[in-house]
C-alpha cells in the first residue's frame, strides 16, 4: 500500500510516517511506500501551502501514484494571527470532534468537488486538535489534568521528558528537520 502525505511541515510528516509504519508493522497489509507530497523533503510548509496543494492539479495527479492520501493540519493555526483573519472556521463553543469536523469541511472546500467525489474514500484526514506535539503528551505524562493542550504548553510538557528519555528536545515549532530525522 502506498501513502502520500500532505502536511504543514516535515516534522509533522515524520510523525505521520512513523505512525503509519508502526500501524502497518502489526498488519497483514504491507506498507510499500510513503511519499512526502507537500512539503517535499527539507522544504518548508505551512497551512497556506496545504490549502494551495489541495486546490492544485498536483493533488489530483498524485492519486495516480498513491493508494491513500493523508492530509494533515494542526487546528491551533486556525486560532491565531493571519490564519484566524483569513480562514472562515468558527470554533466558538466547539468541542474537539466539532473542531475536527469544521477543519475537515474547510479542507474539503479547498479541493474541487469532482476530485473529492472521486477520491474521498482514499483521503485520510490527520487533523491534530491543537498540534501534533499534543499527540505525544499522554505517552510521556501520566497525569494530564493540569495541562492546557495548546502547542506551546505541549512542547513545554514534552521538553524534560524527551531530553531525559531520548536526548533531544523540541524548543519551538520550527525545529530543524535534520535533528529530528537523526533520532529516528
Amino acid at each position: 500500500m502506498k501513502f502520500g502525505i500532505i502536511g504543514e511541515g516535515n516534522t509533522d510528516q515524520i510523525v505521520i510516517e512513523q505512525i503509519l509504519k508502526g500501524y502497518f508493522s502489526e498488519s497483514k497489509v504491507d506498507l510499500e511506500e510513503v511519499t512526502w507530497l507537500q512539503p517535499v523533503f527539507k522544504e518548508t510548509g505551512n497551512w497556506d501551502k496545504v490549502c494551495k496543494y489541495l486546490a492544485s492539479i498536483d493533488f489530483q495527479q498524485a492519486f495516480q501514484d498513491v493508494d491513500f492520501m493523508v492530509v494533515h493540519i494542526d487546528s491551533d493555526v486556525f486560532t491565531k494571527g493571519e490564519v484566524k483573519k483569513r480562514l472562515p472556521v468558527d470554533f466558538t463553543d466547539k468541542n474537539d470532534v466539532e473542531t475536527v469536523d469544521a477543519i475537515r469541511s474547510f479542507l474539503i472546500s479547498q479541493m474541487t468537488e469532482e476530485i473529492y467525489e472521486i477520491a474521498k474514500d482514499r483521503i485520510v484526514f490527520a487533523i491534530a486538535v491543537n498540534s501534533v506535539e499534543c499527540w505525544f503528551v499522554p505517552i510521556y505524562q501520566q497525569d494530564t489534568s493540569q495541562i492546557n493542550f495548546v502547542s506551546d504548553d505541549c512542547i513545554a510538557t514534552l521538553y524534560p521528558n524527551l531530553l531525559n528519555k531520548h536526548g533531544f528536545v523540541l524548543k519551538k515549532k520550527r525545529q530543524s528537520t535534520k535533528s529530528i530525522l537523526d533520532t529516528w
